[in-house]
């Protein structure tokens, strides 16, 4: 019996790898459909930013749409606010705050002649919690920006798409 078993639990191990090595030629991220560049937006001028939270909106769409040069390629220009909220009604004291950190950002695509071919805002937020620590709300506010600047981001990133492939945004 002990010959009969360890050939079986050879050749069920040999199909065993079999299977993942022939499984692994499918595990690879790209389009069913089409190529690698339709991935990617068309390349886009980008205006300098003037706070962080235009900054941390440049550079997350710069993923999706290649930062150029070019003054034929179109021009993005984004003018984006920061502004803070408390969530809270009540006069009790606490031992922490609930604030939610709301990001707007005004957006133009220009063409090469400066003509504004699209204008929109989008706007998102983050909440956040402050407390008696100054180091601890400051990063936390820091924190806040960063991820509501990331969200309006990848709303401009998808209104760009639909504008730049002729839809409305």
């Amino acid at each position: 019996m002990l010959s009969f078993k360890a050939p079986r639990r050879t050749v069920l191990l040999a199909l065993g790898l079999a299977g993942v090595l022939a499984l692994s030629g499918c595990s690879s991220l790209t389009p069913v459909y089409g190529d690698r560049s339709t991935l990617m937006g068309q390349a886009l001028r980008q205006a300098k930013p003037s706070s962080v939270a235009e900054q941390v909106i440049y550079q997350t769409l710069a993923v999706s749409f290649p930062i150029s040069t070019k003054p034929a390629d179109p021009e993005l220009r984004i003018s984006a606010s920061a502004g803070e909220r408390g969530l809270s009604l009540t006069d009790v004291a606490r031992a922490t705050s609930p604030s939610e950190m709301v990001v707007t950002a005004n957006v133009e695509l220009l063409d090469a002649d400066g003509k504004v071919l699209h204008s929109f805002w989008r706007t998102a937020s983050a909440s956040f919690e402050t407390d008696w620590q100054g180091f601890s709300s400051a990063e936390a506010k820091r924190d806040a920006t960063d991820r509501a600047a990331k969200a309006v981001a990848e709303l401009i990133r998808l209104s760009l798409f639909s504008a730049l492939s002729g839809s409305r945004t």
